[in-house]
């Protein structure tokens, strides 16, 4: 009887099909995948309607959506939540197995208060100002070079920046080192961690020398401040993974497998170290499920020969297109012959820049095709030894424009007594 009813039914279709009507249409797609609409018919008319399902068919359910992709490469997840719960105070209470609720009350508390004359002192008087500085419409890809640590920075002045570069000697570290230590040796390192914490948020930069203290102390330098930074600005991590950079400067992030062997290979404290050179963190508004943004961090020499020697960086970097950089307290690298790959891969891709005095030498800037603006004062380098030809030339620059006034320090003070705080933006020309 069922045979003879779809036998039927397939008789009363092919009787409704003629040579001037629009195909059926097509059952409708997964809520995942995409709508191809159907090629006109060469007389378009409006398709028939689709025939009536009989008692014996059964419509056929709609496929339940595709699971999102999942991203490659081992995801540490677990120990970056960790890590900002511990080290930014991300919670009201400890991480289980890491530090006593007491210590972590203590913590807490004079983490807070060096956050809040961070906020009095130098946020509430620099965000506004630079909003009204750094342009609506630059790119949201943002590059950093020697910007080790302070993603608080970047934070502050691109809040709108979905993509954060930074790089610099300092390695990003192995998030998953405080789970490996005793409760009495975590709660030294952190000790040591927050008093250089405090200095990074009281003169918003930090020293290459506390970095490698913090490094020496095993918790992970740059993830620590990062948790930090994100904690101000209320966000939160979301991933983290390690990669390196194929030859075309593609990333490849690191299987579980791949970080064994990498481990098992490498000699020494210093090349174990090195595994975890480069990490990516994905981040997003603290508490929500808004987007998704990127902070990687490289741990690169950017001078010429190691980047010569390491082209994929590069590569890397030329691919993001036209990006907006910044750049302070950065040893004045940028003025010096031998940092000249990563000066010209900036005068090449960026478009609007944002840095102290270690940023671009006038006279190279104005050959390239940008102008420069300058905020506070600016006497002389704030290190011995940096260079009388950038010192002459920002004097000049400093000299030949109005002087606009600055209420806060970006990177280091000038070299004066007086210390003078000062800021430089470097624009194409118009």
């Amino acid at each position: 009887m069922k045979t003879g009813v779809l036998l039927l039914v397939s008789a009363l279709m092919l009787a409704c099909t003629s040579s001037d009507s629009q195909p059926k249409p097509a059952t409708t797609p997964s809520s995942d995948a995409k709508t191809t609409a159907p090629a006109p018919a060469a007389n378009d008319v409006t398709p028939a309607p689709p025939a009536t399902p009989t008692a014996s068919s059964k419509p056929e359910p709609d496929a339940p959506p595709a699971a999102p992709a999942q991203k490659a490469g081992q995801n540490f997840a677990d120990q970056v939540t960790v890590l900002y719960k511990l080290v930014a105070c991300g919670d009201d209470t400890p991480p289980e197995n890491t530090v006593s609720p007491r210590y972590f009350k203590q913590h807490c508390a004079q983490l807070g208060r060096a956050i809040a004359r961070y906020r009095k002192r130098w946020y509430e008087r620099a965000v506004p100002a630079l909003a009204q500085i750094v342009p609506a419409d630059v790119p949201e890809t943002l590059v950093y070079p020697f910007g080790g640590g302070d993603l608080l920075t970047a934070l502050a002045t691109f809040p709108n920046a979905r993509e954060i570069t930074t790089m610099s000697l300092e390695l990003a570290g192995d998030v998953s080192l405080p789970e490996k230590m005793t409760r009495a040796k975590l709660q030294a390192v952190l000790t040591k961690t927050r008093k250089f914490a405090r200095f990074l948020l009281q003169v918003v930069h930090s020293k290459t020398s506390n970095m490698r203290e913090v490094m020496r102390s095993v918790l992970p330098a740059q993830l620590v401040f990062g948790m930090v930074a994100m904690k101000i600005n209320d966000l939160e991590p979301v991933s983290l993974r390690y990669f390196t950079l194929n030859d075309d400067g593609s990333i490849k992030y690191y299987e579980e497998a791949d970080l064994k062997q990498a481990l098992e290979q490498a000699k020494g404290r210093r090349a174990q170290a090195a595994v975890f050179a480069n990490a990516e963190i994905e981040f997003r508004k603290r508490g929500t499920d808004g987007p998704l943004r990127v902070w990687r961090h490289f741990g690169a020499n950017l001078d010429d020969k190691h980047l010569a020697e390491n082209q994929a960086l590069i590569k890397h970097l030329q691919a993001k297109g036209k990006v907006v950089a910044m750049t302070k307290a950065a040893s004045y690298l940028l003025w010096w012959k031998n940092f000249s790959t990563i000066r010209k891969y900036l005068l090449d891709n960026m478009v609007w820049m944002i840095s102290d005095s270690t940023g671009i030498m006038p006279s190279v800037a104005s050959a390239a095709g940008f102008e420069q603006t300058s905020y506070g004062w600016f006497e002389k380098p704030f290190l011995p030894g940096a260079g009388s030809q950038g010192s002459r030339e920002f004097r000049k620059l400093y000299k030949s424009q109005k002087r606009r006034k600055l209420g806060y320090r970006y990177g280091y003070p000038d070299g004066s007594e007086a210390k003078h705080s000062h800021m430089i933006v470097t624009r194409k020309k118009k």
